[in-house]
């Protein structure tokens, strides 16, 4: 699916991810390397950035065919991580972690002024993916 995306997709999901490197800002009046400048990457990073960007549907081709070659390696520790996630979700009590959450203990959702809140939780893998498609994240900071 990810080999059906346009330049144009891959280089906004490029500029999502170094608008988090960048206080959240994705500025689209700069041109990705100028993106790149503005993080705190370290230089062999941005050397590497700097390589995707400038071929960015050869990068995900590369990238997807490197995922394929190092599946079957990985295929035994995503079953372990699949069941453990299986297990989390089975077990997950949101109003125990409301209670036993001090932070969220200080803030209850009439403070927020709404009746219903939508929660998530998302896997260090894809935290970059959260704001994605979210016009309202050109204003966030991440």
């Amino acid at each position: 699916m990810i080999l059906k995306l346009s330049q144009a997709e891959v280089e906004d999901a490029m500029r999502t991810m170094l608008a988090s490197e960048n206080d959240g800002h994705r500025e689209k009046t700069l041109s990705l390397m100028e993106l790149l400048e503005k993080t705190d990457k370290k230089p062999a990073d941005k050397w590497y950035w700097s390589l995707a960007i400038r071929n960015p549907l050869e990068t995900v081709q590369r990238s997807v065919n490197l995922l394929n070659k190092l599946l079957p390696i990985y295929q035994p520790y995503f079953e372990q991580a699949r069941t453990e996630r299986e297990a989390f979700a089975r077990d997950f009590d949101i109003e125990k972690l409301y209670r036993e959450s001090k932070q969220l203990a200080m803030t209850s959702l009439d403070t927020l002024g709404v009746e219903n809140a939508q929660f998530f939780v998302l896997s260090p893998w894809n935290y970059w993916f959260a704001y994605y498609g979210n016009e309202q994240f050109d204003y966030m900071k991440v």
